[in-house]
């Protein structure tokens, strides 16, 4: 259906590649239904202090299902190095270790920190 909307623009006038992707407009259209689905939950009802305080079940059951796929995507991924081009570790492994985990967060940016002060003096 996106792909014969898309079909009758001509190229020229479409201001952005990514406008032209029905990619992109499955994601568009899918946060805004996730968006209304949750603001239809506040208004019945379901999203309230006796029930659920800050959002609905569905709507962090659909967080965890994100999550859950996000971690299977990168356990399968292997990094490879460029220059020796062997196989270090998963992709998961990679992502966990970094400043964005915030477990190790505070760790890390303290090494940081102490790294750069002995390079200061």
């Amino acid at each position: 259906m996106i792909e014969n909307v898309l079909a009758r623009i001509p190229v020229n006038k479409i201001p952005s590649r990514r406008m032209s992707s029905p990619r992109w407009w499955e994601t568009r259209l899918r946060r805004q239904i996730n968006q209304i689905k949750e603001h239809l939950l506040i208004s019945l009802g379901m999203v309230q202090a006796k029930k659920s305080l800050y959002i609905s079940n569905e709507t962090i059951m659909l967080r965890e299902k994100d999550i859950r796929e996000r971690v299977s995507f990168l356990s399968i991924r292997k990094v490879v190095n460029a220059e020796t081009q062997e196989e270090k570790d998963t992709l998961l492994h990679m992502a966990m270790s970094g400043i964005a985990n915030p477990h190790i967060q505070k760790s890390e940016l303290t090494q940081i920190l102490f790294g750069t002060y002995k390079y200061a003096l």
